[in-house]
């Protein structure tokens, strides 16, 4: 009869509504991840352009050490550096501030595996690694 009508829709209308509230959350949920994703995106967008930016600095520093550098005791190498630098900022070209060998040719993984493998942890050992093994031809390199 009519008040079982009644009271079914009510309990219908009841039943969308909270499917309505659990949707709604949900909508939430997903915005509130997505906002997250966005900032997230944008730093490591930010992170990219700023290596587009340095990415030819870094480089020519990092083949003029492999190169020129593997001879020479730490001071010596820091000169270098020091003097590549000079240059590079002579022509306008940038690189990052506070550039080293091993942070624009290896991952700190790989370092670490060669601590492992007996390897000192100084910087100068360390920049022989990369440079023995990214060099071409035969490196030279001193032992500290």
């Amino acid at each position: 009869d009519k008040a079982d009508q009644t009271v079914r829709e009510q309990r219908q209308l009841q039943e969308e509504i909270e499917r309505s509230e659990r949707r709604l959350e949900a909508a939430a949920s997903l915005t509130g991840g997505l906002k997250d994703e966005e900032e997230r995106w944008e730093i490591q967008l930010a992170e990219l352009l700023r290596t587009f930016e340095v990415i030819t600095g870094d480089m020519l520093l990092a083949a003029a050490s492999i190169v020129y550098s593997g001879p020479f005791v730490k001071v010596d190498r820091e000169t270098l550096t020091a003097r590549f630098e000079e240059i590079l900022g002579s022509h306008g070209i940038v690189y990052t501030e506070g550039w080293t060998l091993q942070a624009s040719l290896i991952q700190p993984v790989q370092a670490r595996e060669w601590n492992l493998q007996g390897l000192p942890a100084d910087s100068v050992s360390l920049d022989s690694a990369v440079i023995a093994t990214t060099s071409v031809a035969a490196p030279l390199c001193v032992d500290p």
